[in-house]
């Protein structure tokens, strides 16, 4: 198929337009784009670079759920702002690259940024994907456009595209936009102002900066935002795509591409400071077996009282390591650790109990100091007690909610109902832990980890003899 215009033919001028092509909002030509005519799965496209600020201002995204023309899914806030701080984070690095900062100031303040970011070095970001709505797919003559090269046998064109102004639909990376436009904004703040954002600014402040800048400082984030503004984005351009058309990519894109391997994925991530603390100090726990997603499971529970460590900031996280690291040495010196017949220590979901309860007595937010004097002690008790629990697989705690009523009235059992879950009635919410062999003397708790490890944790403040948990 020709896709080029006889006036447009290889090695000549632009494309001419009237007075009133110019003067219609519609129609006026903003400018040529360079680009690489493909065939993806059968649909032509256009694979273009741009500035990351121009990619920002040529597309859109139509997610509104109450729109024909909705070809996305609703903007996830938590993933957005991560990806702020990746922007932020890349452009620190790249500005240190710069000859002109080195032994300076400016280098210095930048590798403090830098310190309160993590030690990631290499950053990249895919390839940005969108539609250009009302072209004609199967008529590409119609677009203004002049071949530069190629078009042989096998030789894919490379051709400049003159484009209107109308925004392109973004397929996919609306959130690596939202990061990208979150952190020039961002930056453009801070060189202006001279100060890290306030809730009263509209703009998000990231990795817990905040306060006035230093003239180091601000020379810093001179240099980083000149770094991003430097930095390109890849697109492919579809052609031509309807609704329709849009949101089948996007389902395309998002369901038929496999999911890293976790573990694999938290090895290779040098940009997350809890992962970092997993392999600089609990390295020996890997090399004796320790899965290394347990580990993030866990200390993601201990560092944030979250699941997952998406969003740790290195600061938070430089400042917890030292309890963290106290917690696992405590961990490690329980009777029958490293030997899952002797000790449900072994068990994932109980070191995610034990997490729970640092997090809550280390990290939490106190009412006042007393508060944070008294929760500093019980941490204390927790650490120093953790083998007083009697971790063994015969400890008749676990089987707590197996019992009948008769046997919960034992006395190693007063008390008991103050630190368990209630349920509507006020009485004890009864739960599934796990189950208990006899044949093995072994008892496993549920795999439904987010269920049990709470409970596990109730019963170990009630074992140390701890304050309840308090509950809404």
């Amino acid at each position: 198929m020709d896709i080029f215009q006889p006036d447009l033919a290889p090695g000549a001028g632009p494309p001419t337009t009237s007075l009133a092509d110019l003067l219609s909002a519609t129609t006026a030509i903003e400018r040529p784009f360079i680009g690489i005519f493909g065939n993806n799965m059968g649909h032509p496209t256009l694979s273009i670079t741009l500035s990351v600020n121009e990619a920002i201002e040529r597309t859109t995204v139509y997610n509104d759920p109450n729109s024909d023309e909705r070809a996305q899914r609703e903007l996830n806030e938590p993933h957005a702002h991560g990806l702020a701080q990746f922007w932020l984070h890349a452009a620190v690095t790249a500005a240190l690259s710069d000859p002109k900062v080195k032994g300076t100031g400016t280098e210095a303040a930048l590798q403090a940024l830098k310190g309160s970011m993590g030690p990631q070095r290499a950053f990249a970001s895919s390839p940005w994907t969108a539609n250009v709505r009302g072209v004609n797919p199967s008529n590409l003559s119609t677009l203004k456009a002049k071949q530069l090269a190629g078009g042989g046998p096998g030789i894919p064109i490379v051709a400049e595209v003159y484009f209107s102004k109308d925004l392109w639909s973004l397929l996919d990376a609306q959130h690596r936009r939202a990061g990208g436009d979150r952190a020039g904004k961002f930056m453009r703040l801070v060189t202006s102002w001279g100060t890290y954002p306030t809730p009263k600014s509209g703009v998000k402040a990231y990795f817990g900066l905040k306060g006035v800048l230093t003239p180091e400082e601000r020379a810093a984030w001179t240099a980083a935002l000149s770094a991003f503004d430097k930095m390109t984005v890849n697109i492919e351009l579809h052609l031509g795509l309807e609704v329709e058309g849009e949101r089948q990519v996007f389902a395309d894109l998002n369901n038929k591409a496999r999911k890293v391997d976790a573990n694999l994925s938290f090895e290779f991530d040098t940009a997350n400071p809890i992962l970092n603390f997993i392999q600089n100090k609990l390295h020996h726990l890997m090399d004796e077996g320790v899965n290394r997603s347990d580990l993030v499971g866990v200390n993601a529970l201990a560092f944030l009282n979250k699941t997952n460590v998406n969003g740790a900031v290195p600061l938070v996280i430089a400042k917890r390591e030292e309890t963290v690291k106290s917690m696992w040495d405590a961990i490690e010196g329980v009777e029958g650790y490293g030997l899952a017949d002797e000790s449900v220590i072994n068990q994932v979901v109980v070191q995610k109990a034990v997490g729970k309860l640092v997090y809550d007595l280390a990290f939490a937010k106190t009412k006042s100091d007393e508060d944070r004097v008294a929760l500093d002690e019980h941490l204390q008790t927790l650490l120093a007690g953790l083998n007083d629990v009697d971790f063994g697989h015969g400890n008749p705690l676990w089987r707590y909610y197996t019992l009948d009523a008769s046997s919960r009235t034992a006395t190693v059992f007063k008390g008991i109902d103050d630190y368990l879950p209630r349920n509507e009635e006020g009485g004890v919410a009864e739960k599934d832990l796990g189950l208990y062999s006899k044949e093995t003397g072994r008892f496993t708790f549920s795999v439904k980890h987010n269920d049990v490890y709470p409970v596990i944790a109730d019963m170990i403040r009630f074992k140390l003899g701890l304050p309840p948990k308090e509950r809404s």
